[in-house]
């Protein structure tokens, strides 16, 4: 009588353990999406190639650490956290590897990843070295309410490999045009 009462708990420790140890390689085995830098270092494929830190997820794609791109960009305007309106100049300097012919792919997404429009960044100068090159981009848009986003720089690539894109950003705050005025390179002044 007194070993039946201690074989019920037990058989009830015992089936949640298998439970739990079956949950455990269900979880495992269930593949999480790799979308990017940040999503693919909870896997810890890691490594650093020509400084900067890279990380190869399971179907092969090679993502970079975007906040390391930010040393190949120097954005002069718009400004960091700048209310900007349309058209929108953009004006700075990139290193000769950003460059493809000359040109580099900018993107305007808000927030939330969406797009609100693209241009092309165009260097005023020989794109063929390795130090910096200044650039200019004029991009048009339109945005219905003010929109928090990002420009983001793309280096050009070609070759449409993964392990050869990268990016950086900076955040801006999209407005409508004809709301207030702008000075010639599209940065909002009141």
């Amino acid at each position: 009588m007194h070993i039946q009462r201690l074989i019920i708990p037990a058989l009830v420790v015992i089936g949640l353990g298998i439970m739990l140890y079956i949950g455990l390689i269900f979880d495992v085995l269930r593949p999480t999406p790799i979308r990017d830098f940040e999503s693919c270092l909870a896997y810890g494929f890691t490594k650093v190639v020509n400084g900067v830190r890279e990380c190869e997820g399971r179907n092969g794609d090679v993502f970079r650490d975007s906040i390391q791109n930010k040393n190949v960009v120097e954005i002069d305007t718009p400004r960091q956290n700048t209310l900007v309106v349309s058209p929108l100049t953009i004006q700075g300097r990139a290193k000769g590897i950003w460059f493809f012919e000359g040109s580099f792919p900018i993107d305007l997404v808000s927030k939330k990843g969406v797009p609100i429009a693209s241009g092309v960044a165009q260097a005023l100068g020989d794109s063929m070295v390795e130090g910096f090159v200044p650039f200019t981009a004029h991009i048009d848009f339109s945005v219905a309410t003010t929109t928090p986003g990002l420009i983001v720089f793309k280096k050009d690539n070609p070759s449409g490999k993964s392990s050869l894109d990268a990016s950086t950003s900076i955040e801006v705050t999209f407005t409508p045009g004809g709301i207030q005025t702008t000075s010639s390179n599209g940065i909002l002044t009141e």
